[in-house]
């Protein structure tokens, strides 16, 4: 038997008054932690320009204050994506300590975002292998604009999820930055992903959701969770 705890957090939008609340919980879920395994993941709209800090860094301030928290991957949300110009989505990340995992964001010449990595490979003490794949809400209309050209869903998780049984996964995460909508469409669809952990709509599950098989998990947003215990 193995265990492993997974705490993540989603939809922060620079609510920095609430950062030290989440980082102690962050710590002490890691102290306090008997599982095997410790993993911590953020699901995109940690940053959110209204706020004058990350406006006046770029978004430096929310980096800086992510590193600290040993992050073992994450994926950005329209916040990051669309609240940003190019070049400085592109240079959001150059100080960052852990991956961004993101397969649906690509340049005009069909590459894949510089920042970004299609997914990552974990493996425990044990031996078991997790592939964690990311995707953001792909406005189709808007990225454009930015110069991004963005993939849906139909296309790339089909191709990510073939992937990933190429490298023998034994455990598939998906950090979904595509609302709850598409988290569930997703579980009915690819019953082989294991853990869909979303963001995007707010939306809060306590306990989880487990559609077909595939257990959701989301955190509100703002940290909320974090603050009331």
């Amino acid at each position: 038997m193995e265990t492993i705890k997974i705490v993540h957090t989603n939809d922060l939008h620079s609510h920095f008054e609430n950062f030290p609340k989440i980082s102690r919980f962050i710590k002490k879920s890691r102290k306090n932690s008997k599982a095997d395994e410790f993993l911590l993941f953020d699901i995109g709209d940690a940053m959110d320009r209204a706020h004058p800090l990350t406006e006046a860094t770029d978004g430096q301030a929310n980096i800086e204050w992510m590193n600290k928290q040993k992050y073992d991957a994450a994926t950005i949300g329209n916040n990051e994506g669309l609240g940003n110009s190019h070049k400085q989505l592109e240079h959001l990340y150059d100080q960052a300590n852990f991956p961004v995992i993101l397969g649906n964001l690509y340049e005009k010449n069909g590459e894949l975002a510089s920042f970004a990595k299609p997914y990552k490979i974990i493996t425990t003490k044990k031996g078991t292998k997790i592939g964690v794949l990311g995707f953001t809400a792909p406005y189709i209309l808007t990225y454009p604009l930015m110069g991004w050209d963005i993939h849906l869903m139909q296309t790339e998780v089909p191709k990510a999820l073939d992937e990933m049984k190429k490298l023998k996964c034994d455990v598939i995460i998906l950090l979904s930055h595509l609302g709850v909508s598409m988290d569930r469409l997703l579980a009915k669809e690819y019953p082989q992903i294991d853990l869909i952990i979303g963001a995007h709509t707010h939306h809060l599950f306590p306990k989880g959701e487990m559609d077909n098989g595939v257990l959701l998990a989301a955190a509100g947003k703002w940290g909320e969770l974090s603050i009331s215990n």
